[in-house]
């Protein structure tokens, strides 16, 4: 009976391994938050950011290409988050995977040669602040194939309003589709 006992014992040691151990990146995971293919996981401030849906598009703005991405929109919903950043390869803002717009010179064309990222955020925390700069930290693209998503990672990234001297500063990553505002997708 021993003789039996000793592999039984070691096939179950070996099987039990195996059930413990994973091999994919569930537990290092950013995209919770998210509907599994488009997610959002910010913090403002170090509060969380709850998005419930996110949008994007590459779009002209007085005749220059703007990368927009909106999480939430404010006229529905209390919290928001919009933000845009030049996209047109006319004047050499060429989006490509693991650019950090934040010190890229191309895209230091705003308020005291800051990288020019404009948008609005409105959080509990943050009442309705209108950021023309990102005057600290990074916003790295990991991910874009055009026409269709962008991923971004913000690391320390403090979004600064030029009039009113106040600013935030944004952590995290979020994916976006670009398909335009109609084509919104639920996180």
């Amino acid at each position: 009976m021993k003789k039996y006992l000793y592999p039984f014992f070691v096939a179950l040691v070996t099987i039990s391994v195996f059930g413990l151990v994973s091999c994919s990146d569930d537990d290092d995971n950013p995209t919770t938050g998210g509907n599994g293919e488009y997610y959002c996981s910010l913090t403002v401030d170090g509060e969380t950011f709850k998005g419930n849906h996110i949008s994007g598009e590459i779009a002209p703005t007085a005749n220059v290409d703007y990368l927009t991405v909106w999480v939430n929109t404010n006229y529905i919903d209390d919290t928001w988050f919009t933000f845009s950043f030049c996209a047109d390869e006319s004047v050499g803002c060429i989006l490509r995977n693991g650019l950090d717009i934040c010190a890229d010179e191309e895209w230091a064309i705003g308020y005291n040669g800051e990288p020019y990222v404009y948008g609005s955020i409105n959080t509990e925390n943050v009442d309705d602040l209108w950021f023309y700069s990102a005057t600290d930290g990074s916003i790295t693209i990991l991910d874009y194939v055009e026409s269709e998503y962008i991923e971004l990672e913000f690391e320390n990234c403090r979004l600064y309003d030029n009039n009113t001297r106040q600013s935030t500063v944004v952590n995290g990553r979020l994916k976006a589709p670009l398909k335009g505002v109609d084509a919104t997708v639920n996180l």
